[in-house]
């Protein structure tokens, strides 16, 4: 597995799922482009999102927030959310956080009808890469005392900077 982040989308137009394939290390640079390519689907035409992270090195908090932030706003509206086959560092990463038995798992996903398109990872807003932090550690704050107290901290400071 490569420290090289990459991000792939692609979907299954007969299950109406998006696919995303989510490799090296992920951080907070990823989320705003597999974000903006969610939001811009239409959500009459999306039934479940599958994240594939077998080939993912790490995560780091961000991501993970962003996951359970993507994975809650898909069930407010009766969509799915999986995690496909996630590696052992993604998965570690996630038991710490208390994420890991939120989100359902699952070892394969559709098969994707057409190539799969690489997203870019570079992120042109420091302020739209701000929100969303803020965004993916008060998602992890709300899940417990703990998290409060880990991410806390790092919400104000980014609150703070401007």
């Amino acid at each position: 597995m490569s420290d090289q982040a990459s991000a792939h989308v692609a979907l299954d137009p007969n299950t109406r799922s998006v696919l995303i394939k989510s490799t090296g290390a992920c951080t907070a640079r990823g989320c705003l482009p597999i974000r903006a390519y969610i939001e811009s689907l239409a959500p009459d035409n999306v039934d479940a999102v599958y994240f594939h992270l077998a080939d993912a090195k790490t995560i780091d908090s961000t991501f993970a927030g962003f996951l359970v932030d993507t994975m809650q706003k898909l069930e407010a509206r009766d969509d799915a959310f999986y995690l496909v086959s996630p590696s052992e560092g993604v998965l570690r990463t996630l038991e710490t956080m208390g994420v890991a038995k939120m989100i359902e798992q699952v070892e394969t996903m559709p098969e994707p009808q057409g190539d799969w398109a690489a997203l870019p990872i570079d992120v042109d807003s420091k302020e739209l890469l701000r929100e969303v932090i803020i965004e993916a550690h008060e998602r992890l704050m709300s899940l417990s005392e703990e998290n409060r107290r880990v991410f806390g901290p790092v919400v104000e400071g980014f609150r703070k900077a401007d």
